[in-house]
């Protein structure tokens, strides 16, 4: 497979994107950051996050629980609502039902660490309605 981009350079510019799939993906979410994401960005609450929660960072202990997490390189301070919504785009990806691999994470992080009200809603409203 190809490259996708031009590689942008090292005072900030992104890549160029040069696959015309990969630019109307990249439209479409920039359109959906747009509508469903700035105009609450300012009232969701900021933590610390990973930011990169997959399979391949968490331990397992010997009873099948969750152990540790590794890989910090990505961590930094922003929305929590990042936390869950980045498990679940990691997870979504490996099945043949994406919304509800979204929803079983939701409701797990719902389970342990109830998510602001508004910070739901619009995760369920961005993958049920946002996507084209």
């Amino acid at each position: 497979m190809g490259r996708a981009h031009d590689g942008g350079d090292d005072h900030g510019t992104p890549p160029r994107i040069t696959d015309a799939t990969i630019a109307e993906i990249a439209a479409s979410a920039l359109d959906l950051l747009a509508r469903v994401v700035t105009p609450v960005a300012a009232e969701l609450p900021n933590t610390l996050v990973h930011q990169d929660l997959h399979d391949s960072n968490v331990l397992a202990d010997a009873d099948g629980g969750i152990a540790a997490f590794i890989d910090f390189d990505d961590m930094l301070v922003g929305w929590r609502v990042a936390e869950p919504a980045i498990a679940a785009a990691y997870l979504a990806r490996h099945t043949d039902d994406p919304r509800a691999a979204v929803d079983a994470v939701a409701a797990g992080w719902e389970a342990a660490l109830p998510l602001q009200r508004q910070s739901a809603a619009r995760i369920a409203h961005s993958c049920s309605h946002g996507w084209r």
